[in-house]
């Protein structure tokens, strides 16, 4: 199991939580979630080498978060995540992806209009239910039909030949940031595969949170998806996402493989 899928699977318990109101909880899963992602070696080759007390040793993870984390490696699933996911079978990760649409909007989503998927809330949105729900709106109805429109044009594979220009003149606009010392394309682009899906960015830079920061408000990015100290993944103007992460200077080329 790749780090990244890890980390979906703590992304989407902190948006259970979240909606539970459970205190403090949903922010430490968010915080551990961007620490597996951002981690220079995959999780279950941590975990070979040294069990869960290797795990607990990746910041942010303490003991109940690294036998969740053991249970993942070892077996694919997470039952905590499984039991939420039961009593509210939504997709969330696509329904918090859309501006506007957090944990506690997919829950009233969910209860109000049985809204599961996208293609749920577009035609809830359609034939103007949001509206009428509690927080939300005419406005907001009006809002997630335009995300939900940003989704479908921007979720298709594109030609490498298209999207290489693009993602060097990205890594050439951080690679200007004072304290970037090293910008690499890694991923599908790098592998010269012949369409892509997404982009992805390496970084080695002397403040990783500055250099993040800063990536984030390239002239190119359209808007934020989500923001760490180390990660962060964006919508380009043209509809690409693109995720950079900065790594240490020892990592880096572990991190360009993987």
């Amino acid at each position: 199991m790749r780090n990244a899928e890890v980390a979906r699977v703590f992304r989407d318990i902190a948006a259970y939580l979240d909606m539970d109101d459970v205190p403090f909880k949903p922010r430490a899963y968010e915080k551990a979630a961007q620490a597996i992602e951002s981690h220079d070696r995959p999780l279950d080759a941590v975990y070979r080498a040294g069990g869960v007390k290797a795990l607990r040793e990746i910041p942010g993870i303490g003991t109940s978060m690294a036998e969740k984390l053991e249970e993942l490696i070892t077996t694919g699933k997470c039952k905590l995540r499984e039991e939420y996911h039961h009593r509210m079978p939504v997709d969330l990760a696509a329904l918090t992806a859309l501006e506007g649409v957090g944990p506690k909007a997919v829950k009233v989503l969910y209860e109000r209009l049985g809204v599961r998927t996208l293609a749920d809330l577009e035609a809830a949105a359609r034939a103007g239910k949001v509206r009428d729900l509690p927080h939300f709106g005419e406005k907001s109805e009006q809002k997630i039909l335009k995300a939900l429109a940003f989704v479908q044009t921007s979720g298709q594979r594109t030609p490498l030949a298209v999207v290489r220009p693009v993602i060097d003149e990205l890594a050439a606009a951080l690679a200007r940031v004072p304290g970037v010392a090293r910008v690499e394309v890694a991923g599908s682009i790098r592998r010269r595969k012949e369409t892509v899906g997404d982009a992805d960015l390496l970084a080695l830079a002397r403040t990783a949170e500055a250099a993040i920061a800063a990536f984030a408000q390239l002239p190119a990015v359209a808007r934020v998806l989500g923001q760490g100290d180390t990660k962060c993944s964006v919508k380009l103007q043209d509809g690409l996402q693109v995720d950079v992460r900065v790594v240490p200077e020892e990592s880096f080329g572990a991190a360009l493989l993987y």
